[in-house]
């Protein structure tokens, strides 16, 4: 058997760091790379610097022609993840050394990482997605079609949502959202559960407007039809036009 042509090339040093968005708004997998195997010889803090180099002269007919191009000591390389169901490519920044890889000699570069300099990021935001449709019409995961798990120190958030892409009735979500010190869990008809640990609040609440609050020293209970309190032999029952008691033995105090 032939051996692939699809190998690893050099060693790399990333020159800037990894933007989390592209300019069409979704995740950036590309970055700016120096071969340091063919630069082994540059000075100083590696970035991206590009120059255009001009030349004249005459060709084999005797015209005279001028060209221009731009060189840069950097290359854009595209992430290839080597792992299955991550979405985002790891947030990378510059001094990271990462694998640079290439199909033959064609001229498009891809990067994997090395896990050696990871003490140099920062903030990350890490997706992992399964896919959650039969629909072989759609040809791209994305966060409508799948179930993801998603930490991000971008936003001081961690988020676990399901999809509606295969039938199902619900779809829920549940995030800590660090950021302003609060958990949530909800489905996408108007259920939710909220802890609030900022204002001290615990909040549950349903599609139908019933609601139990509590708020620090208070508890809230809302309902539209009916709300029921049931201890042992006693219950009390609360609806909007009447309330009933029933009870084995009522006690009244001073």
């Amino acid at each position: 058997m032939q051996a692939s042509c699809f190998q690893n090339v050099a060693l790399g040093i990333v020159a800037e760091n990894k933007a989390m968005k592209d300019a069409s708004g979704k995740f950036n997998r590309t970055i700016l790379v120096t071969d340091i195997e063919s630069l082994n010889m540059t000075n100083g803090e590696i970035r991206s610097n590009p120059e255009q180099l001009e030349s004249s002269g005459v060709d084999a007919t005797g015209k005279v022609y001028n060209s221009a191009v731009v060189v840069d000591q950097v290359i854009e390389a595209t992430w290839v993840p080597f792992l299955s169901n991550r979405l985002t490519a790891p947030d990378v920044r510059r001094g990271e050394r990462v694998r640079l890889w290439r199909s033959g000699d064609a001229d498009k570069y891809y990067w994997s990482t090395m896990g050696l300099d990871e003490n140099l990021r920062k903030l990350e935001t890490v997706i992992f997605a399964f896919s959650g449709t039969q629909d072989e019409s759609q040809t791209e995961l994305d966060l409508e079609n799948c179930y993801y798990f998603e930490v991000s120190t971008h936003n001081k958030s961690i988020t676990l949502q399901t999809s509606a892409s295969n039938g199902e009735p619900f779809r829920y979500t549940a995030q800590i959202n660090a950021a302003e010190g609060a958990l949530l869990i909800e489905d996408d008809v108007g259920n939710s559960f909220e802890l609030d640990s900022t204002e001290n609040r615990l909040t549950l609440e349903n599609a139908d407007d019933s609601k139990v609050e509590l708020n620090r020293g208070k508890i809230a209970i809302v309902a539209n039809e009916e709300v029921s309190l049931t201890v042992g032999g006693t219950k009390q029952v609360w609806k909007p036009n009447i309330t009933t008691l029933k009870t084995p033995k009522f006690a009244g105090g001073s």
